[in-house]
């Protein structure tokens, strides 16, 4: 696992809710729920993991995909390839 990062949603507002964060602080990602899905307190945080391997994420997946009542999101770069 190389990182986990929170991930905030909101509803159109993301830029001016940017505006107040510090710059020297540690910005989650964020952005703004897709047209027509509301932001409702409980479905604006998800939690992003950054993975190193397709089978890490399907350890993860296993694990905790629907647990803890909380929104997963696996991320896995693949390798660049000449």
């Amino acid at each position: 696992m190389k990182e986990i990062v929170p991930f905030l949603n909101f509803d159109g507002n993301c830029f001016d809710a940017g505006l107040f964060l510090l710059p020297d602080s540690e910005v989650p990602m964020a952005s703004d729920n897709m047209p027509g899905v509301p932001v409702q307190p409980g479905n604006n945080l998800a939690v992003m993991v950054h993975c190193e391997s397709l089978q890490e994420i399907d350890g993860l997946f296993a694990a905790l995909g629907r647990e803890f009542g909380v929104r997963w999101m696996f991320n896995f770069a693949h390798p660049q390839q000449a």
